[in-house]
């Protein structure tokens, strides 16, 4: 998050640049081969990823707010649909997840890169507008009511969530709660071992137990361990 408030103000939402710079984590993740620190390696993957989706998507122009909700919503189903399944959505899947007509998808998939305008008539975008259609341009279909409104979908929204998501994949649930109570990975500060068995309701010596087992399962799966050492060296 650190690095996504300085593009703050740039065209898009805080939530979408930090979204990106998770992608370019995932990427500094999967290319990392060990040499130099970490830290610095994901930090330029995380920049070229914001700094390019800045200038792909900033506007020329403010949209409205509607329209720049709908952006985000549909921006938040493409990285939870890649969160679950390794891969972004085709149109007919994204369209379905956020509750509108792929007609409609594209526009304003379009209005967001700046390729088409908000003003256009829709009955110069094939399946949109025409004699019978009472809606005149992407701003009016957009805003218009009668349309399905997705609710918002949860993303990737930082590492801490990109982390909660794969240690669930390695470790089973208890394991899973003492690593993200020992490790911050719940939101709130680090907590020392006595606290957590507290909040557990079992022991200091079990919780240590648990974490050496549960640090070893984790450190031996490559795409993990970087993932765990950018958090650990953003919470020392």
């Amino acid at each position: 998050q650190y690095i996504a408030k300085n593009y703050s103000g740039k065209g898009l939402h805080m939530q979408d640049l930090v979204q990106e710079g998770t992608l370019g984590l995932i990427t500094a993740a999967e290319k990392y081969d060990a040499r130099g620190r970490f830290a610095t390696y994901a930090a330029y993957w995380i920049r070229m990823r914001i700094r390019r989706a800045v200038g792909t998507t900033a506007q020329p122009i403010r949209l409205p707010v509607r329209v720049s909700d709908s952006i985000s919503e549909i921006k938040r189903a493409r990285y939870g649909f890649l969160r679950d399944h390794g891969r972004f959505p085709t149109d007919p899947e994204l369209s379905k997840l956020v509750g509108c007509s792929e007609a409609k998808l594209r526009l304003v998939l379009d209005a967001s890169r700046g390729h088409l305008s908000l003003e256009a008539p829709l009955s110069s975008v094939d399946g949109l507008g025409g004699p019978s259609s009472r809606l005149s341009s992407l701003a009016e279909l957009i805003a218009d009511d009668s349309s399905s409104q997705p609710e918002a979908l949860l993303g990737a929204q930082d590492v801490r969530d990109q982390l909660c998501v794969a240690i669930a994949r390695v470790l089973d649930p208890y394991e899973c709660r003492v690593i993200r109570l020992l490790y911050a990975l719940d939101g709130g500060g680090r907590r020392v071992h006595a606290d957590v068995a507290v909040s557990l309701g079992s022991t200091r010596e079990r919780v240590r137990e648990i974490e050496i087992n549960s640090l070893r399962k984790l450190r031996s799966n490559r795409q993990l361990r970087p993932l765990l050492s950018a958090h650990l060296e953003s919470i020392d």
